[in-house]
């Protein structure tokens, strides 16, 4: 069974960069491209630091089939295991940060246009 397409999947449906998950893991981003490619040995413990990654278990990853990723009514992207569905806490927390950003822009150009 080959994790590695199964693991490049998952993070490009995450939204996750490979510069991103090398950092998170430590390791070079070329390092975690040969994970990707399948050229690197993946063991038990790497696979568990990627899971927690993602946000998933790591049998989820073992088991992830495509056909089970939807869009529901939010159009939030998520990870149908059968068992529950995994949204990525990280993914939340990004977004959350950068709509407060966008939120400050927004009244600071309020506070411009309104001025003149």
């Amino acid at each position: 069974m080959i994790v590695a397409p199964k693991i490049k999947k998952i993070r490009e449906i995450k939204g996750f960069s490979q510069e991103f998950m090398a950092k998170e893991l430590g390791m070079s981003q070329s390092s975690y491209s040969r994970i990707e490619k399948d050229d690197n040995e993946l063991n038990f413990k790497r696979l568990t630091e990627i899971s927690k990654i993602f946000d998933i278990k790591p049998l989820d990853i073992i088991n992830f089939d495509d056909k089970n990723v939807f869009n529901n009514t939010n159009n939030e992207v998520v990870i149908n295991t059968g068992d529950y569905y995994a949204y990525s806490k990280k993914e939340k927390e990004l977004y959350e940060t950068r709509i407060t950003h966008l939120e400050k822009e927004v009244e600071f150009l309020r506070g411009l246009v309104n001025a003149k």
